[in-house]
């Protein structure tokens, strides 16, 4: 089953990550692959199309050659979405809604490419495309100089400071 890449409510990313960890790191793997099973996320195992472990599930993809490096990946990646979703909740209504990212590698680089491109740029784009770009980097970007000059770029188009914890 594929992971279609939609919208998810940040509760339910919460709750995923509140479950997977609350659990001990042995158990942690088994308990996101049946998520990945119940929400129709995707799992790929080393030897069957990848020679890493993959995870995609609500959004999130991740990537590791061990499986406890994957688990705190999708973490990762989950709580910078999470966070990037709860910190732009109470935006304006000109504002464009929550960013639903592609978490597939090539899409993911892509895609923080062009938001890095837009706010490297600001003059050029209007305030919605840049606070769209914000969001992307922060959802996506581990680089704290990429997220720094995104925190920025948002408080100075009056989007208030975006919430620190996800760094």
């Amino acid at each position: 089953m594929q992971d279609t890449p939609t919208f998810h409510s940040i509760q339910a990313l919460g709750a995923l990550i509140r479950q997977i960890g609350g659990l001990p790191e042995e158990n942690r793997f088994s308990a996101l692959s049946s998520a990945c099973l119940t929400l129709g996320g995707t799992v790929i195992q080393p030897g069957s199309a990848s020679h890493m472990h993959e995870i995609s599930v609500l959004g999130v993809y991740a990537g590791a050659t061990e499986m406890h490096e994957l688990v705190l990946s999708w973490l990762h990646g989950a709580r910078a979405l999470r966070g990037a979703l709860v910190a732009f909740a109470d935006v304006a209504d000109l504002q464009p809604a929550p960013v639903a990212i592609e978490y597939h590698p090539d899409r993911r680089g892509r895609k923080l490419s062009e938001a890095m491109d837009k706010i490297a740029r600001p003059d050029r784009h209007d305030d919605c495309q840049l606070i769209s770009a914000c969001r992307i980097i922060l959802a996506n970007s581990c680089e704290h100089s990429e997220r720094e000059r995104a925190c920025q770029l948002a408080a100075a188009l009056g989007n208030g400071t975006p919430d620190k914890r996800s760094a």
